[in-house]
């Protein structure tokens, strides 16, 4: 009996550590960082749309680079095609935005900076840089 509780204990922590497959964050969701390069006040909407539609979740924000900058994390069933979106449109009209500018970096762990519980846009003057691009700190 006492050897039994003892290997127990031993596996106990491994366990613990180890998740079942499909309830790791990296099997359930897809997520990334994105900056458009636009300030058009209408990707806003656009943006909480294509969350909206999706059921994705993140923000977004104009930055003071004059671009649209954020995060999505998505369902992993509907991440891919949500970053096709944003990486290659189409976009509104009036936000001319340049595709071959646009930049996205994915996720390995699946997780995002700032967690709200639906889409937001946040104020220019909230600081949400990254030590890499996209989006980086400047100096």
């Amino acid at each position: 009996m006492v050897a039994y509780l003892s290997l127990l204990l031993c596996l106990l922590p491994s366990l613990a550590l180890s998740q079942a497959d499909g309830w790791k964050m990296t099997d359930r969701f897809h997520a990334f960082r994105y900056s458009l390069p636009s300030s058009s006040p209408s990707l806003h909407p656009w943006l909480l749309s294509l969350s909206l539609s999706s059921s994705c979740f993140g923000w977004s924000q104009t930055s003071p680079g004059g671009r649209v900058v954020g995060e999505f994390r998505c369902p992993k069933e509907r991440g891919e095609e949500v970053r096709g979106r944003i990486q290659n449109g189409p976009y509104p009209v009036d936000a001319k935005v340049d595709v071959k500018e646009v930049k996205v970096k994915v996720y390995d762990d699946a997780k995002i900076k700032l967690h709200f519980s639906k889409f937001k846009k946040l104020d220019e003057g909230r600081v949400t840089c990254f030590v890499d691009e996209p989006h980086k700190c400047e100096g």
